[in-house]
């Protein structure tokens, strides 16, 4: 019995952590066809930081709907440390499970480069539930497991993000002069 329930607990908690089975990384969905549901800039003062683009089949918006792509094309040098931080900070924000919170943040402590002007991060969230980092259009790491792609985009794309306006522009409901 007592075996049992150590397998089920180590099941449950691979799971939860991330990776996929699969060792490979994945290859982008045919996404060269979908269309632009919105468009946002990330400025300080006046420092522009990053522009982000949601795309999808239809360029049309549903409420966290998968398959989704949210690309972000960076204006100046990040480290990954920063970048890792900044999520975890999002994700604090939004409440995410700590347990949940802690192991992602360990991952993408190793998934992510440094980034440099003109470098896009993306995050495709495919209809499984699934999703799959780009880096500059090719993949890093392996597939994620699916509360991974809902909690990333949570950041920009939940009701109570940090940035509700940057949400309404991604989301199609506003427009940016970006």
């Amino acid at each position: 019995m007592a075996r049992l329930w150590l397998l089920a607990a180590l099941a449950s908690v691979l799971m939860a952590l991330g990776p996929r089975a699969s060792a490979q990384a994945q290859e982008p969905a045919d996404d060269k066809s979908w269309q632009v549901v919105g468009r946002t800039q990330m400025s300080v003062m006046w420092f522009d930081i990053y522009r982000a683009t949601l795309t999808n089949p239809s360029g049309e918006y549903q409420a966290f709907t998968p398959p989704l792509k949210l690309e972000i094309e960076y204006q100046r040098d990040i480290s990954a440390a920063d970048l890792v931080s900044a999520t975890d900070e999002q994700w604090q924000h939004l409440g995410v499970f700590n347990d949940y919170r802690q192991a992602w943040v360990q991952q993408l402590q190793g998934l992510w480069p440094d980034v440099s002007e003109g470098d896009r991060l993306a995050l495709m969230w495919y209809a499984d539930g699934s999703s799959q980092f780009y880096f500059n259009d090719q993949a890093i790491g392996s597939r994620l497991a699916a509360q991974f792609g809902h909690c990333f985009l949570a950041i920009w794309l939940s009701q109570h993000t940090s940035h509700p306006q940057r949400r309404l522009e991604l989301i199609g409901e506003t427009s940016c002069d970006c």
